[in-house]
C-alpha cells in the first residue's frame, strides 16, 4: 500500500482541524477598543459653554484589577481610543491643562469597565473631571 494511502485520513483530519480553528483566537490574543473623551463639567454655564462642559487634552490611564496600566493621550478635542485585553479596569485621567488650587486634577470614569469577548463594544465613555476651589484652564481646551 503506498505511502501517502496510509496517511490519508491522518492528512485529511489535520487539514480539517486547521480549517476548524481557522477562525480561533486565543483569549490572550482577544483586545477590544473602548473609546470616549477626557472632559471637565462643572462650574457656571455661559454662552461659551452652555452645559458647562469643556473637552480636555490629556492622558487617560485604564489600570486592571491585576495591576496593568495601558496609558493613552487624549485627541485635542479629548477624545481617546484604546485596545485592552480582557479584564476589569478603571480609566483615570489628567490634563496638564486643567489645574484646581495648584495642583493638576485627577479625573475618573463613573465606574470600571469590563472587557471580553462576549462584551458589548464600548464607545462615548466619559472620564470626568470635576472641580470646586480655584480653577485655572490653561491653553488649548476645548469648549463645548
Amino acid at each position: 500500500m503506498p505511502v501517502v494511502t496510509r496517511l490519508w485520513p491522518y492528512l485529511a483530519a489535520a487539514v480539517t482541524s486547521l480549517a476548524v480553528c481557522a477562525g480561533c483566537t486565543s483569549p490572550a490574543a482577544y483586545r477590544q477598543t473602548v473609546s470616549g473623551q477626557l472632559v471637565l463639567v462643572g462650574g457656571p454655564a455661559s454662552a461659551s459653554h452652555p452645559h458647562g462642559r469643556w473637552l480636555l487634552r490629556g492622558t487617560v490611564v485604564a489600570q486592571s484589577t491585576s495591576g496593568a496600566r495601558i496609558i493613552t493621550a487624549t485627541a485635542a478635542d479629548g477624545r481617546f481610543r484604546v485596545s485592552l485585553p480582557p479584564g476589569r479596569y478603571e480609566l483615570t485621567g489628567h490634563s496638564a491643562h486643567l489645574i484646581v488650587d495648584g495642583q493638576q486634577q485627577q479625573c475618573a470614569a463613573g465606574h470600571p469597565i469590563l472587557v471580553g469577548p462576549s462584551r458589548p463594544p464600548m464607545t462615548g465613555l466619559q472620564v470626568v473631571c470635576t472641580w470646586s476651589g480655584q480653577l485655572e484652564l490653561l491653553p488649548f481646551v476645548t469648549r463645548r
